[in-house]
Formats: structure tokens, sequence, C-alpha cells
């Protein structure tokens, strides 16, 4: 039993949303937490800034929402002190983060699995002054966020992902780079570079092989110029274990440290947040997160 818990939720949704997770909250929970706090949070800032100034009495902190909802979380609690335990409740579109963690996506049963209170201490990247849990992209995974429609992504969810992905790969922006990745240099044009922690993108498994967000390193793909061939390729890879990368024109990288450059300056796509730009350096192990997630991973 946690003695005292904080949960967020998001403080801009419908009314009736908002007490239906609530309610399913206290249902599962309830018993099973003395004292717990509720904060409607009504803004990134205000996720972060809730999650940066909990206090040391705080066992547990549960996160009701998608992975931009999650970033921000994740940004806050890399700047406290304290180690909650993190449950993650997937009320995104995607919840890519919760994908990758093997939570179930149906948020009653990811809560009822939590109850056990099994936890995994899970990487964190950091990006120059921030902190990314699942991906870090820049080129065509930018230009898909871009294109999506937001009314779209509201009436179709996960759909609208792939749908813009579509429109987007007709054309992508090729730019040069320059990277190095534990001290070795990399250099060349691309169309995308993906620096992946987890394992999920727009609901479908990357190929990541049989790494983990445990064994601090990253997953890093480097696809060159090759127009929509090459691209349906990668694409086509997603919810596979692994890239053939003997056969591959796409580079596939591990690395823990990691500093990139780009010309032009590109915007970078942070576990679906775009706000940050080329260049950056990019490294794990700074500090871990402790995770409750299920005995037994959802497929």
């Amino acid at each position: 039993m946690y003695q005292k818990a904080l949960l967020i939720i998001n403080g801009n949704k419908d009314v009736n949303e908002k007490q239906k997770q609530l309610n399913t909250f206290i249902q599962v929970w309830g018993t099973s937490i003395v004292e717990l706090i509720i904060r409607q949070t009504q803004s990134k800032d205000d996720v972060r800034e809730t999650c940066a100034s909990i206090d040391e009495k705080v066992e547990a902190v549960f996160i009701a929402g998608g992975d931009g909802t999650i970033h921000e979380s994740i940004n806050g609690l890399m700047e406290s002190p304290y180690a909650p335990d993190v449950g993650v409740l997937p009320y995104g579109t995607c919840n890519d983060f919760s994908r990758s963690l093997g939570l179930a996506q149906n948020p009653k049963r990811a809560m009822t699995d939590m109850l056990e209170k099994n936890t995994k201490e899970i990487d964190i990247g950091s990006m120059n002054e921030r902190f990314f849990a699942n991906f870090y992209g820049i080129g065509l995974i930018v230009e898909t966020s871009e294109n999506i429609d937001e009314n779209l992504k509201g009436a179709i969810g996960k759909l609208s992902y792939f749908i813009s992905t579509l429109q987007t790969v007709q054309n992508p922006e090729v730019f040069s780079y320059q990277m190095k990745i534990d001290g070795e240099n990399y250099t060349g044009e691309a169309v995308m570079i993906l620096i992946m922690n987890g394992h999920s993108i727009g609901t479908n498994q990357v190929p990541v092989g049989d790494t983990s967000m445990q064994d601090e390193q990253f997953e890093i793909f480097i696809i060159p110029e090759g127009g929509n061939s090459l691209m349906r390729e990668f694409f086509a890879t997603m919810g596979t274990k692994e890239i053939d990368n003997e056969n591959s024109p796409i580079e596939h990288v591990l690395g823990k440290n990691i500093e990139l450059t780009t010309d032009p300056v590109k915007q970078a796509d942070t576990d679906g947040e775009v706000y940050t730009e080329t260049p950056v350096k990019i490294k794990l192990g700074e500090k871990k997160v402790r995770f409750l997630v299920s005995a037994t991973p959802a497929e």
C-alpha cells in the first residue's frame, strides 16, 4: 500500500472524460493508497512543474495521458531529488511509451496489472538541457508530425499518423549530418535519423531486436536519401524484430553518447513533441526512472 500518491490528469479534458478516468482509478487503486492527491494540470509547464515539485513523502506518481504528457512528466521527475514509482495510464492516441513498457492498452487493465507493484528502472535520454523517454528524431519523423491534421487525429486516432506518413514520404527533404557516436564519426546525407530508447512509434514496433530500455544503449537508425522505395523499406520493417544490417542501406548503430549537427538546422521530434532543434548532445545514464509494469508484458 502506498501511503501517499499523486494522480495527474489533463484538466482541459471534457468533464465526463475526467470523471470517467477518476472513477476507474479509484475503483482499481482506491483501497491501495492512504492519501491520494489529484492534480488537474492546465498546461505542459504545469505537468512538468507538478512532477518537479513532489515532496519526499510521495511514493508513487500516476500519469493519465498520452506521450506528450509522459514526456513533460519525465522532464519534471528528472528535476526532482526524489524517486517515486511511476505509473503510466494510457489515455493518449498512440501511447508509444506505454507500449514500449509492455503495458496493456486498456487503461483499467493497465492499472490492475500495476497493483502487483512490479517495477523496472528505465533509461532516460538527455538532449542538451531536456530529457526524453521514447525517441528523438529529425527529418521525415518531424515532417510527419507536422503534417498530422489535428481534426483527423481526433476523429480516427492512430490512423492519422500513418496517413500523414504516406503523404510526407512522397517528397522527403534531404539534409547533411555530422554525428559522433561514442567517439566514432559518421557523416553523410539522410532523410531521417531516429535515436530510439523505446520500441514504438505510431503504435508500431521499431525493429530494435532484443535490446531493452535498461541496457544504457540507444538504437540509432540513419535513413539515407533513397527515394520512396527506401522509405517504404524502413516502414515495412515496423512491427518486425530487426533490420537486415548486411543487405539494407539503412544504417543501424548502437551507442550511448551522441553529438549531432545538421545542415540545414533541423527541428527535432522528441516523444511526439516538436520544440527543439539541432545541434544536440544526447546521452544516457544520467538518471533512471522506476516505472510500474505488468508481470506479463502485453503483446
